[in-house]
This record gives C-alpha cells, sequence and structure tokens, in this order.
C-alpha cells in the first residue's frame, strides 16, 4: 500500500485515524482493486496501540455462507476437555484490535444484524458474547473497519437498517493523474528493488508515468470487454516487465508489447478488430509513439504466430519478424505442425507472470490441455454448482487420538516435501520406533532448505509437538481429537502444489468470493475456520508468502456469471476455436496416439461434419 506521495491517501488515513479517536466505526466503498483492504491493513499496522499482537488486526473475509459462529468463535475439543474458541471478533474486542470487515456486503442482512453487539458504544463495558455464556469487556482501543463493493456489484446485500446508522460511511479516494502517477512509481521501484540487482532509474520513473497515463485513458473509453483498469493490473503489467524468475528469454519485448497484450487479451476475437483502433490511439498518445514504432506494434499483436530456430539461441515462438519467447521446453507435438491458435494462447500465457492467476475463457476444446503444458504437476478439479467452502478450503473433523497421529505425520510430510516418507514413519509410529529427534531434523532441514514459506513453520512445529505431546487415554472424550481438515484448495497450498480448476464459472459466487484474497496480489488466505490452531496459531491466521510453488489455472467457457470482483484478480486470456485445417491435424494426431482404425476418408467426414454442426448450432 503507497500512500506517502499521494494527498488524497494521506487525508483518507488521517480520516481513519480521527474516526478511531472518536470511537466510531467505519464502512469504506469503493470498486474491486483500488486499495481498500490494503490501506486498511496498512492503517492497522501503523496505529498506535498497546496490544502486542504483531498485526493489530484481525480480518475475517465475508460471503454468503458466513455464520456468527466463524467471527465470534465457537466451541471445541482440547485434552479432552470442551473449551470456547474466540473468533476474530472476539479476539479484537477482547485485545484492541482493529477488525477488518472484508467483503462485508456479501454476507447476508442477517449475519451483519448479529454485529450489532460489536457496533454498539459499549467501549469498556461488559457484554455478553454468543456462546461464550458469559461476559467480556471491550477494550478501548478496539475499533471495526468494514470495506465492501458498492450496491450493484454482483452478490452485495445492503446493510441492514438497525446497524446502518452505527457506521459513518467513506468513499474510497478516487486519485487524480499525478497521484496515480507517483502511485505506480512506487509499485515500479518495489517490484524493481525485489527482482532486479540494480537502482531505480529516470527510465523507469518515466515508464511508471506512462502507464499511469495509459490506464486512466483507457478507464475512460468505457468499451465493452475493455475491462476497467485498477492498481492490481498496474502491479500485474510490472511484474511482467521484471519477472522475479529470470529463467524466461524475451527477444525485443518491450514493456509496451507487456500492455498491449495484457489490454487485448481477455478479448474475443469477434471484438479485437474494432476495439483494437480505439486502443492504437492511447497507446499512441500515453508512450508517445511514432507511426512506424506503433505500426510495429501493431504488426506484432496481429501477426500469427510461428516456431522459428533462430541461431544460436534456440527454438523461439514469434509475433511479427522481430518479436519472440523463447520456448526451447515446447513439447514437440507443437512443433511439428502449425497450430497458430494454440500457439496465440501460449504467447500469451508466455507474457505473463509465473505467479498470476490466469483464466482461459473461449469454446476450445484445449483449455484444459494448454493448462496442463504450463503445469504439467497440477492437480485438476473439475468443479460444479454444488462444490463448497468446506470442500475447497477445508473443515474440522473428529478423530481418534491414534487417527490423529497419523494424521500429523502425513501433513508434516506433506507440507517438508517428503510424501515418500509417510508410509515409512506411520509404520515406525505404530511400532514405537519413531523418534522425536529423528522427525525434528527433517524438520529443521526443510527450514533451512528455504523451500518452506515461514508462515507454515507454526504447522509442522504444532503438528510434531502434538504428536509427540498427546497420549491415548481410556476415556472416549479425552481419546477424542478435533483438528482442522484441509480441502483441496487449502491440501494444495500447503504442499505447493498448483491447481487447474474447469469450469469456474459454475461455482457459485458466494463459494469463490471466499477465496478473493488467494487471488490478490500476493496471494495469501486467512484461516478463520481453523478454530482449533491447527494449521494457524491463535493470534495469526494468515499463510503467506507461498505462491512461489502454487499458482492457479481455471477453464471456462463464458465468465458472465463471475463477478467483477472475481475476474479482476485473474488475468483473462480469451481463447479461440481451432480452424478446420487445425482440427484435422488434431484429430490425426489423436488417431495415432490412440492407434485408432481410422483412414484419411474417415477423418474428412469427421472434419465435414464438426464443421457443419458448428455452424447450424453456432446461435443456440
Amino acid at each position: 500500500f503507497f500512500y506517502e506521495d499521494s494527498p488524497k491517501l494521506l487525508s483518507f488515513l488521517a480520516t481513519l485515524c480521527a474516526y478511531t479517536i472518536i470511537e466510531q466505526h467505519v464502512c469504506i466503498t469503493g470498486p474491486t482493486g483500488a486499495g481498500k483492504t490494503s490501506s486498511t491493513r496498512a492503517f492497522a499496522k501503523m496505529r498506535p496501540r498497546r496490544s502486542n499482537f504483531e498485526s493489530g488486526f484481525q480480518m475475517h473475509s465475508f460471503h454468503s455462507g458466513t455464520k456468527p459462529s466463524h467471527f465470534f468463535g465457537t466451541t471445541t475439543l482440547m485434552d479432552g476437555q470442551i473449551i470456547f474458541n474466540d473468533g476474530t471478533l472476539t479476539k479484537a474486542l477482547k485485545h484492541g484490535l482493529v477488525f477488518i470487515a472484508d467483503e462485508f456486503n456479501l454476507s447476508t442482512q442477517q449475519v451483519m444484524k448479529s454485529l450489532s453487539l460489536a457496533l454498539d458504544p459499549t467501549i469498556g463495558q461488559n457484554v455478553y458474547i454468543p456462546g461464550i455464556g458469559q461476559n467480556i469487556t471491550i477494550s478501548p482501543e478496539f475499533h471495526f473497519i468494514a470495506c465492501q463493493n458498492a450496491i450493484g456489484t454482483l452478490g452485495r446485500n445492503a446493510i441492514p437498517d438497525s446497524i446502518a446508522q452505527r457506521f459513518v460511511y467513506i468513499d474510497y479516494p478516487e486519485q487524480n493523474e499525478a497521484d496515480i502517477q507517483n502511485i505506480c512509481i512506487s509499485i515500479l521501484k518495489e517490484i524493481i528493488t525485489e527482482n532486479c540487482s540494480r537502482p531505480f532509474k529516470q527510465p523507469d520513473e518515466t515508464l511508471a508515468k506512462q502507464v499511469a497515463r495509459y490506464m486512466i485513458r483507457l478507464n475512460r473509453m468505457s468499451k465493452s470487454y475493455l475491462s476497467q483498469w485498477s492498481l492490481r493490473d498496474i502491479t500485474k503489467i510490472f511484474r511482467r516487465i521484471y519477472p522475479q524468475n529470470t529463467y524466461k528469454k524475451f527477444r525485443n519485448i518491450t514493456p509496451i508489447h507487456h500492455v498491449l497484450f495484457y489490454t487485448m487479451e481477455p478479448i474475443p476475437i469477434n471484438y479485437v478488430e474494432s476495439l483494437l483502433s480505439d486502443v492504437k490511439e492511447i497507446l499512441q498518445t500515453s508512450f508517445n509513439l511514432t507511426a512506424n514504432e506503433l505500426s510495429e506494434y501493431i504488426d506484432c499483436f496481429t501477426s500469427p504466430p510461428e516456431i522459428r530456430e533462430i541461431p544460436n539461441e534456440g527454438l523461439f515462438l514469434m509475433k511479427g519478424s522481430q518479436s519472440g519467447i523463447a520456448v526451447n521446453r515446447i513439447n514437440q507435438l507443437f512443433i511439428d505442425k502449425t497450430l497458430p491458435t494454440l500457439w496465440n494462447a501460449m504467447f500469451h500465457i508466455y507474457l505473463s507472470d509465473d505467479k498470476e492467476p490466469i483464466i482461459l475463457r473461449g469454446n476450445s476444446g484445449f483449455k484444459t490441455f494448454l493448462s496442463q503444458q504450463f503445469l504439467p504437476k497440477a492437480q485438476t478439479i473439475t468443479l460444479n454448482q454444488e462444490t463448497t467452502i468446506a470442500q475447497l478450503l477445508g473443515a474440522s473433523a473428529f478423530m481418534t487420538t491414534e487417527e490423529a497421529k497419523l494424521f500429523y505425520i502425513e501433513w508434516i510430510c506433506n507440507i517438508i516435501h517428503k510424501d515418500s516418507l509417510i508410509i515409512e514413519l506411520r509404520d515406525k509410529w505404530t511400532n514405537g520406533t519413531l523418534a522425536k529427534n529423528e522427525l525434528d531434523q527433517l524438520i529443521f532441514d526443510a527450514k533451512r532448505s528455504g523451500n518452506i514459506p515461514s508462515s507454515f513453520f507454526y504447522a509442522i512445529d504444532h503438528l510434531n509437538e502434538e504428536l509427540f505431546s498427546r497420549a491415548n487415554n481410556d476415556c472416549v472424550l479425552s481419546n477424542t481429537v478435533l483438528e482442522f481438515r484441509p480441502g483441496i484448495f487449502l491440501s494444495s497450498i500447503l504442499q505447493g502444489k498448483s491447481l487447474i480448476l474447469k469450469n469456474l464459472a459454475n461455482l457459485p459466487t458466494e463459494v469463490l468470493e471466499r477465496f478473493n484474497e488467494l487471488f490478490s496480489g500476493k496471494q495469501n488466505i486467512t484461516l478463520s475456520e481453523d478454530i482449533h490452531n491447527t494449521f494457524t496459531a491463535t493470534d495469526n491466521k494468515e499463510l503467506s508468502n507461498f505462491n512461489d510453488n502454487f499458482r492457479v489455472f481455471a477453464t471456462c467457457t463464458d465468465s458472465s456469471k463471475l463477478s467483477e470482483a472475481v475476474l479482476s484478480r485473474f488475468s483473462v486470456i480469451s481463447v479461440s476455436d481451432y480452424k478446420p485445417e487445425e482440427e484435422k491435424f488434431v484429430l490425426i494426431s489423436y488417431i495415432q496416439m490412440k492407434r485408432l482404425l481410422f483412414n484419411q476418408d474417415d477423418i474428412e467426414v469427421l472434419s465435414r461434419f464438426a464443421e457443419s454442426y458448428k455452424e447450424t448450432f453456432k446461435h443456440h
């Protein structure tokens, strides 16, 4: 969150500070990707406080399935005793923290009403918290900040009258061109500092100002299929220009190429030509291009891709006469024949940063196949309307003490990337020959390797401690353990494995938006559902900095069911259908690979049928 050079953001933070002093709760409204949540987190960290909580805040991501017990807390089983585990809001109330209600108006009105006791002017007084069965004293440093998109955004609900009057409402400040340029300079400076072994220079500052100018002019166009850019898009662009992983080899790819391709990649092919003429104009004026320079960039974008051998450099996927990307690891299948539709989609993906979440959108039949070429070790999941948050994130699970021990071993091995040792270590545990120092050494080596995010250290240390501390007990209750069992998404995060999500648009919006923070900028996730502290500590529920080994590709035919808030977090690439000659080649390749008994005449018949079928039903 960059604010030092923006008078409007400085004023915004000063306003938040003033409302904190007078104990007035705040609701911040603004467009997706503007910086609402980032600014609130930054404010909570810098706010003077007596609490020893490192972050200074507790954050809860609201969605339509949110229940009061999720943030107030609930009973759980620990060491054979039934205890109450404080939720994020209860912790904030007790310890005087800022409670950030992220995506607040995604929750139901009934859930919003349940927050009235935290919004009443009861600072320093005793209040009754549901589930605890006793009163707590609200700290005088407690403060409530809700962040939300405007009513009218898909899935948003109006705040009920019974609590609406307890907020003061602030629109997140809309920056002018000078502010946006200063923020862009700060973003680019940070990225260059992190990723490049050189100082920030004057040409970098000029580029940041030009990209800011381009964004402002692009947003003024308000054209269909040209999404409104935010600082989230600016960050993506800069990370593409200065990638953290330097193994990519670009040939004559400039920042302007990145801007042009990023702008055009979500646009369906039928609209590319008409919108390109509008984009050309603002591209030229924003970056001060000559007519010849502009023509070269447009030629690169519109030229069919081809695989070309560059002497002494290797294979390149080329667009236009000069620009290309090294593809030495490309599958031989793609080299043997011309597949421009597939190659074009590949070119767009190669331009993206290796941490960018991608949506491949369109009617093409190769979206999943293409995803698997870039994420060969990823787990492929087919989503449907019945998929739940619990299935994806995880849920509480009852276990016997012995089952829990095996669970601890499994997840220690998963997190430290020693899956091959699970059976061996389980057998040793069952036989009573597993020594604690053996597991301690494995964990120590994993931490020292640098391959485990530091936010995972609590989990492996805690699981290791629980493994050797719990003993079997004859009492049924004492021999029963409640732990948080990871779902599909969390399992992949903890194991450092990427995901391919098929049919993303089938997932209910309220389920998908639970994971908004996962698909944002630095990709973190707050596990407020982990009330048993299985993978996260009671005072820090956030897992972060895991995206070096975790990336998400998603596919969908139509993204109209996806909310603007979701789409803004992904990079959307429209993928066209194969042309008839490409389909024929793919069909031949499949027949040969499967050794099917088809001759050339059969293939011609199938190709003509496919074309006729698509033509007949293209409007249905």
